[in-house]
Order: C-alpha cells, then sequence, then structure tokens
C-alpha cells in the first residue's frame, strides 16, 4: 500500500457563491478519502485577493510539496479525486 502525501487544499471563495458552497462541501467529503486540510479563503476580505480573482470564482488550489494543481469555477468529484491522486502519487 503506497502512503500518501499530506495535501493543502486552498479554496478562495466569497460569502454567497453557490459553486463555492459546492466546491466546499466536495473538498470536504473528499477529506474521508485523502490526508488534506482544507483552508477556506475569502476573497473580499483583502483587496489584493478582490482584485486578483474578482468574479473568477471559486479557485482551489492543491498542494502536494512542491506541485500545485489549480482548477476553476465547476468542481467535479471525479476530477478533484483524480488530481489528488495524480499529485500524491508522482
Amino acid at each position: 500500500m503506497m502512503t500518501r502525501r499530506s495535501i493543502e487544499v486552498w479554496l478562495y471563495t466569497r460569502p454567497g457563491c453557490g459553486p463555492c458552497e459546492e466546491a466546499t462541501a466536495l473538498i470536504r467529503e473528499s477529506a474521508g478519502s485523502f490526508p488534506l486540510t482544507l483552508h477556506v479563503i475569502d476573497v473580499d476580505t483583502d483587496p489584493v485577493l478582490r482584485d486578483e480573482f474578482g468574479a473568477d470564482i471559486p479557485v482551489v488550489e492543491i498542494r502536494v510539496g512542491d506541485r500545485k494543481r489549480t482548477l476553476r469555477h465547476t468542481l467535479r468529484q471525479d476530477e478533484f479525486e483524480m488530481e489528488l491522486e495524480r499529485l500524491c502519487n508522482t
């Protein structure tokens, strides 16, 4: 059995964003199968982030060691978990 690496997931979101709420739920569901830590960042609390992301949310950044993958907008469970597997096993 292969040991999985720790996964940091950064979710850039804002209050009232339906797709962001769906992404949060999907990530939390995946946390039962993967050793991940979820960081939820409200882009509206930081003017730099608000300018950087604008309406381009949700943005999910997956970090495993020095590798990173960014997913935008619609997040599907199968694609998200496939990326987690790929990053953990390389």
